[in-house]
């Protein structure tokens, strides 16, 4: 028959406590932590300075409240440090520890509970085509600049790689397409700005799935790499020999 034993922990510290019915709590019964990544003991040190009458020695507390949050914060994420404003963001912090109930005197201007709570304003996302969302945004907004141009060689030139970028992305989400496709699409978005001859030669297939590479690239790159790799190997096993 297997054993097992469960272990209820006493409110009260006392060594010749029993764990009985009466004594045993759950986390789900303590307080509310307000900010989990700095822990209970932050927690219970703020709600024991808030009992402090003495107003100085309040923010003396506070102050040394702030120090063991920094060192937990730089433990966790190194680069807070590097935040030129990481004091105010650890004020504004022992204040939400706090439920902005801490009354002591904060070196900055700290956030307000009214607008902790305000709910952020909604974002303005951009409206896309459902038909032409494998383009990108960036790549229409190309497509806008090189329209507004005039009409020379430099827009031609400009309308040919933003076709070629076009090819790419197409083949990054879709099935292989013709050249004729691409200029098609390209003639469609810009609002019939951007004209390109349908004879316009564009990247091959292979190169637009691969990258800039082509096939032969591709393979002679890893056969080079695995080359250099076994002599490499090669030349380790001949020193440890020696």
């Amino acid at each position: 028959m297997a054993y097992t034993r469960t272990i209820h922990f006493p409110v009260k510290s006392d060594p010749k406590a029993k764990f009985t019915e009466d004594n045993k709590f759950y986390n789900t019964q303590l307080s509310k932590i307000f900010l989990p990544e700095y822990g209970r003991n932050i927690q219970k040190m703020v709600e024991h300075c808030m009992n402090i009458e003495n107003r100085d020695q309040r923010n003396q507390c506070a102050r040394t409240i702030i120090e063991a949050m920094c060192e937990i914060k730089a433990r966790k994420t190194p680069s807070f440090l590097s935040n030129p404003e990481y004091d105010k963001v650890l004020w504004d912090h022992l204040a939400l520890l706090s439920n902005f109930k801490l009354d002591v005197d904060y070196p900055y201007e700290i956030v307000r509970k009214e607008e902790f709570n305000e709910k952020p304003k909604p974002m303005n996302y951009p409206v896309e085509s459902e038909r032409d969302r494998h383009y990108g945004v960036y790549t229409l907004e190309l497509i806008k600049k090189c329209a507004a141009m005039n009409e020379g060689r430099e827009k031609t030139q400009l309308a040919i790689i933003i076709a070629n970028v076009m090819k790419r992305q197409y083949f990054a989400f879709n099935k292989p397409t013709t050249n004729e496709r691409i200029i098609n699409d390209l003639y469609s978005l810009s609002c019939g700005s951007i004209r390109l001859d349908p004879e316009t030669p564009l990247l091959r297939d292979d190169i637009a799935l691969r990258g800039s590479k082509t096939v032969e690239q591709f393979y002679n790159t890893r056969i080079n790499t695995t080359k250099r790799a076994i002599a490499k190997d090669a030349k380790a096993t001949t020193k440890s020999k020696i």
